[in-house]
């Protein structure tokens, strides 16, 4: 190799040592030879945003790197342009909110968590997709604390109006279809939840603190089948029936039977009570 195909970086002052600090840290020596540990840095943060008038309490950021930001003070949703750096307002939303505290989004819908309601906005026109409350079981939702999404499921932090004087906790973990139907996964005892986040396979990670021993944790919430689609009808039975009693509060099954209308469709049946299951394909 001749000297002019050398290449290489004098660092002989504390300016440019600090210019170049972020590099270094990510150089390592393998085999005799410099190899970067990552194949891209991330340069120290830019201030984007400084405005003494909003209260930020959360954002969601989409694709086309439009950040949407929930002000708490005026109570709407605004956006930000990285490119432009303007901030706007949405503009009247045709629900009003009272204290919103969450935002997330996916390509069609924006998603509100305001106090002890989920709200459903379209993208496209701001109208609202729906609005939840409470479960399939009539019970309210209390204080929304946190929200994100992933699919077709929202999954939430919920601060409860009792609290587990046991457990010393007083929040749980919402998960809501689009149908509106809520399941619980059960938290750990003790523990109290602040943050909740979902990966591209399901799993759910909760971050909090556990009140029993007093340290901070982080849960994993993995993703299982419920049954098995080819063992119903048959070895799978059970876990269906207990699906459909626990999560939604059918209870009429004790001696139903559990058909195959086609490939795609099954039913359970009583006594003229019936729950027809479709099944789609992913």
């Amino acid at each position: 190799m001749s000297m002019d195909e050398i290449k290489f970086k004098c660092i002989n002052t504390q300016k440019l040592w600090e210019s170049n600090i972020e590099d270094i840290k990510n150089l390592t020596i393998e085999g005799g030879e410099l190899r970067l540990s990552s194949t891209y840095i991330y340069e120290s943060g830019n201030e984007i945003i400084n405005n003494d008038s909003l209260n930020m309490s959360d954002i969601a950021v989409d694709g086309c790197n439009i950040i949407f930001i929930i002000d708490k003070n005026s109570k709407s949703i605004l956006s930000y342009e990285i490119g432009s750096g303007i901030i706007n307002d949405m503009g009247v939303l045709p629900v009003i909110l009272e204290s919103p505290s969450g935002i997330a989004i996916d390509k069609d819908s924006i998603y509100v968590a305001d106090k002890g309601r989920l709200i459903a906005l379209a993208r496209s026109n701001l109208q609202i997709r729906w609005i939840i409350s409470g479960s399939h079981d009539g019970s309210p939702i209390n204080e929304l604390i946190d929200i994100t999404v992933a699919g077709d499921v929202i999954y939430a932090l919920e601060k409860c109006r009792e609290i587990d004087v046991e457990r010393g906790i007083g929040k749980r973990i919402l998960m809501i279809n689009r149908a509106g139907n809520i399941n619980f996964p059960p938290i750990s005892p003790g523990n109290d939840p602040t943050d909740i986040t979902v990966d591209k396979d399901g799993d759910i990670y909760v971050l909090g603190r556990n009140t029993l021993t007093n340290k901070n944790n982080l849960e994993i919430f993995r993703k299982k089948f419920l049954f098995e689609r080819h063992n119903v009808p048959g070895i799978d039975n059970d876990k269906l029936l207990a699906f459909l009693r626990d999560h939604l509060n059918i209870d009429w099954l004790m001696g139903a039977e559990i058909s195959g209308i086609d490939e795609k469709t099954i039913l359970v049946s009583i006594n003229g009570k019936y729950v027809k299951i479709s099944f789609e394909e992913k």
